[in-house]
């Protein structure tokens, strides 16, 4: 049946892939992904990872993986594979993998597809002692210590509600078994399902992978304190393995044998979330690969609940970093603080037509007055960088406050109320509306953009800071935003990221004197090689549109990928906060 299946499988993706790919062009997003790496090849391709992490030329598990799959369709075998041997000797020589790549059309798509299955699983992380390590930090979605079986089932028939196929990997084993998170996240959806019965569903912080948990246990199926908008950490006990669903009542044993049904979901776009376009992938292959690393549970009397027992304790895919390394990273990064950050776009108190990206002034100074009541302190990007290279103190609750695109309002309607309040606020401004703004004289705070000498006024006294948000990017075709597009070389992404980046640095230090390290993904489009051009040119902060808390610490990569919440002007002041903080509550 699994051979059967991957066969289909692999038939249908290269006549999607094909059919597909210049409607990719245009929607900039992936509709159809096949996860098809074996166990064995993922272990291999890692264990070249870890060998050569903090070396001079490192090599990605997942860049190997694509090029192997580029080059033979997606197809992986059961046991180590010669052709990625050879892939990682050539890099290993000094060949970069454009050149191993560049005549294998579909890379790019495999790289992206491939990244969006994995790149949330393996990093630096503590182990429980304390020590900085790097390797496989995803976790098993059953804790250490609980014995399971599974097998290949993705795809079999299901005949419950109406004739379906399955779409995750069932792993048996004995009710009341600690469910794990398999990596930090917000709990998107809790409650119960006809089919699946009690189930938590989880979304990454990067919003890519939304992680489905199914037929948890009758009468407690969840951890007690667990709830929608909470972040769980990878690790953590969620709930408890069951057989409950294939009912409409609540609450109901339908499932003839206990099993956690384990799925996950890949999402490009929202539109994907929950339609007829959802993408879910096999995940038999990684299950085995993250029954490497199990969390230890322990139990807490008092709540009746399992909690996770300590820091991750290592596992034979992770490797101790650099001594080095340790000393410049210190054992103070461990240290997490909470970061809330908001996402503001114009001001204006009568838009034409009422839009979640047009808010009131009165709302945003209502938004300042209750952080401020409620005891956040709105904090500048250099606190946050100082803290980050020197380990100056925040203050006890910080919050930052930014604002996209740069429109005049910001002048007319932003600047009276910062100052009024002294609230530090950061703007990313496009170098192209700015420059369209300085060769037009209209200046109409519903449309108009700040040209050079608006912005000189609106930084003069100290209480705003400048972000670049793109000099040309902000724009959703040909590419969407700063993400790649579908078919172009990593050297020209980055030529062309590196290009339009720099236009940005240097007209903010010429008309400005400023040298800007925070840049704001136009939309939030980003891609696998994105933080790692611009940390390259000096950025130290890179923030994105995804909604999802922030804890930060001292290590290096702590502000590469923060999250924001767009300020929807139709909640109100109370509900915007509720939703902006769900995420933080211990």
């Amino acid at each position: 049946m699994k051979l059967k299946w991957r066969a289909i499988c692999l038939t249908l993706s290269a006549a999607m892939l094909f059919a597909w790919s210049p409607a990719f062009a245009a929607d900039d997003y992936i509709r159809w992904v096949d996860f098809t790496p074996t166990y064995s090849v993922m272990r291999q391709a890692l264990r070249y990872d870890l060998e050569s992490y903090g070396q001079e030329v490192h090599l990605d598990w997942i860049e190997l993986l694509a090029a192997l799959a580029a080059q033979t369709g997606g197809r992986f075998p059961d046991k180590a594979s010669p052709a990625l041997d050879k892939i990682a000797r050539r890099l290993q020589a000094g060949e970069l993998m454009e050149d191993i790549t560049g005549e294998q059309k579909y890379y790019v798509y495999y790289l992206e597809a491939y990244q969006a299955v994995l790149d949330g699983l393996v990093g630096e992380y503590y182990d429980a002692d304390g020590v900085l390590c790097y390797g496989l930090k995803g976790f098993c979605p059953l804790a250490a210590g609980y014995g399971f079986s599974h097998y290949e089932d993705f795809g079999n028939a299901r005949s419950f509600g109406f004739k379906r196929v399955h779409l995750g990997n069932d792993l048996m084993g004995a009710v009341g078994t600690p469910v794990i998170a398999v990596e930090d996240g917000v709990v998107e959806a809790l409650g119960w399902n006809r089919y699946g019965g009690w189930r938590v569903g989880i979304r990454s912080g990067n919003g890519r992978r939304y992680y489905y948990y199914a037929h948890l246990r009758r009468g407690h199926p969840y951890v007690k304190t667990l709830k929608e908008g909470d972040t769980v950490k990878a690790g953590d006990v969620i709930g408890y393995l069951g057989m409950t669903g294939y009912s409409d009542r609540e609450d109901v044993n339908n499932i003839t044998t206990p099993h956690l049904h384990f799925g996950l979901q890949l999402i490009f776009d929202e539109s994907q979330k929950e339609s007829n376009s959802e993408i879910w992938v096999d995940v038999y292959e990684l299950v085995e690969l993250l029954g490497l690393n199990r969390a230890k549970v322990t139990r807490d009397e008092g709540a009746e609940d399992y909690r996770r027992a300590g820091g991750a304790a290592g596992n034979e895919l992770s490797v101790f970093v650099p001594q080095d390394r340790q000393a410049d990273a210190g054992l103070e990064t461990r240290e997490r603080i909470p970061l809330p950050i908001v996402m503001y776009h114009s001001l204006y108190a009568h838009p034409a037509s009422p839009s979640p990206y047009v808010l009131p002034p009165s709302m945003f100074e209502q938004d300042v007055r209750w952080l401020l009541e409620h005891g956040y302190t709105p904090v500048s990007v250099q606190s946050v960088l100082e803290y980050r290279e020197y380990g100056t103190k925040l203050p006890e609750k910080p919050v930052m406050l930014t604002f996209d695109d740069g429109f005049y309002n910001y002048l007319t309607d932003l600047l009276p109320i910062v100052e009024k309040y002294e609230v530090p606020v950061l703007v990313n401004v496009v170098g192209s509306f700015t420059e369209t703004a300085a060769a037009d004289d209209d200046k109409h705070p519903a449309y108009s953009y700040l040209d050079w000498q608006d912005l000189q006024e609106l930084t003069a006294e100290g209480w705003v800071e400048l972000g670049n948000h793109s000099y040309a990017m902000h724009q959703k075709k040909p590419r969407l935003g700063a993400s790649r597009i579908q078919g172009e070389t990593i050297e020209a992404y980055k030529a062309n990221l590196s290009r339009d980046t720099g236009m940005m640095q240097q007209l903010l230090r010429e008309k400005l004197g400023i040298e800007s390290r925070v840049y704001a993904y136009p939309y939030g489009a980003v891609s696998g090689e994105s933080k790692a051009i611009l940390h390259e040119m000096g950025y130290e902060m890179l923030l994105n549109c995804g909604e999802y808390p922030n804890f930060i610490t001292r290590e290096p990569d702590s502000l590469m990928a923060l999250g924001r919440y767009n300020r929807d002007s139709r909640l109100t002041t109370e509900a915007f906060m509720e939703k902006l903080l769900s995420g933080y509550t211990e």
